[in-house]
């Protein structure tokens, strides 16, 4: 037995410092541990909330986010398709239509006219028309205050409304008439172009 009380001895002390050194470290590392552990416990809640968000972003029949995405989409797609449809409808009307009417941007640049101010004017092509084009089928005596008066209603934005006179190139005619034109808002609420008519006095 005494043979064995130095082995003893020795492994109480190493026990005893053992068990030391693990109060210690508890001691000194308990704050900077428990964010970590707190951290690992909750990876099992963050992997089940990435587990959802990976199923309403996946397309399960109608139910999930992408589904209801998918469809706003389509829904929008088929609202700018009907808008596009309307608009050409529009265009075609107001083409056939027995009023003179024609259409600027909002700079005042001519972009559209249709038959009867064709016929009015005495321009046998659209083109004749675009951009200042249709300057020319003013009377010469008149044409400059018109064009400062129209200027004018373009950068002011506001409604243009005069009286002066055409000059039919084709039937050397000059034809009295009242200019009327009001501007078209975009869907953003800003001026997209503007719009009018020939009333022939």
């Amino acid at each position: 037995m005494e043979k064995y009380k130095d082995s003893i001895e020795t492994l109480i002390l190493l026990m005893t410092t053992l068990v030391t050194c693990i109060i210690w470290l508890r001691k000194r590392y308990k704050t900077n541990i428990k964010p970590v552990l707190n951290n690992i416990q909750s990876i099992p809640v963050i992997l089940t909330k990435i587990e959802n968000i990976n199923k309403e972003l996946s397309p399960n029949g109608g139910s999930s986010l992408r589904d209801k995405v998918n469809k706003i989409s389509e829904k929008t797609f088929d609202i700018s398709t009907s808008l596009d449809l309307i608009s050409k409808t529009q265009s075609s009307l107001m083409y056939l239509d027995s009023t003179p009417i024609f259409k600027c941007d909002k700079d005042g640049y001519c972009i559209f006219v249709n038959q009867s101010w064709l016929t009015l004017t005495g321009l046998n092509d659209p083109i004749q028309a675009y951009g200042r084009g249709w300057f020319r089928t003013i009377d010469p005596n008149e044409k400059e205050l018109v064009i400062e008066e129209w200027e004018q209603c373009i950068e002011s934005q506001s409604v243009f409304d005069r009286i002066f006179t055409i000059y039919n190139s084709q039937t050397e005619k000059l034809i009295k008439v009242r200019c009327k034109s009001s501007y078209i808002y975009s869907n953003e609420q800003e001026i997209d172009s503007f719009i009018g008519i020939l009333e022939i006095i």
